[in-house]
């Protein structure tokens, strides 16, 4: 079993929100370089995994623009790649966040909380877990929802 050394919980996303981001890497010398589409696989308080679609070494810093339904709409933090592994389509990342703004971070604890609130419901079989009020709720692919 593999340990978690994140201090933050983690949010699965789906290529279908993943879509929506997309990476402004920045030159050597500070310089914004034309944006890349990418997929995120999760996020955190910290950071993200992802999917680039460009290669990229470690180190790499970017401007990350997210705009999910929601909580997470027109956010923009500043983000740099602290793992990196190849792949046929480009590179898939973790990206530690840098100094994340504070409606950032709240917007992100937010949609951690709830997903967490909607894990606990289902794994003591509540009834009634999924609330459209839930900021997770865009992004939610669990069989649970698809009865409401």
């Amino acid at each position: 079993m593999e340990i978690d050394r994140r201090k933050t919980y983690r949010v699965p996303f789906s290529p279908k929100e993943g879509s929506r981001v997309t990476f402004s890497p920045i030159g050597f010398t500070g310089r914004i370089k034309p944006p890349q589409t990418g997929l995120i696989f999760n996020m955190s308080e910290g950071g993200m995994s992802a999917l680039i679609h460009m290669k990229v070494g470690k180190g790499k810093k970017f401007w990350i623009d997210i705009d999910f339904p929601g909580l997470l709409q027109k956010c923009r933090v500043l983000g740099q790649a602290v793992w990196v592994e190849d792949d046929p389509s480009g590179t898939n990342i973790g990206i530690s966040f840098i100094d994340t703004p504070p409606t950032v971070l709240d917007a992100i604890r937010k949609v951690a909380y709830d997903y967490r609130v909607c894990e606990a419901g289902m794994a003591f079989a509540m009834a009634n877990v999924c609330k459209r009020n839930c900021s997770y709720w865009d992004f939610c692919q669990k069989p649970i929802k698809l009865k409401i």
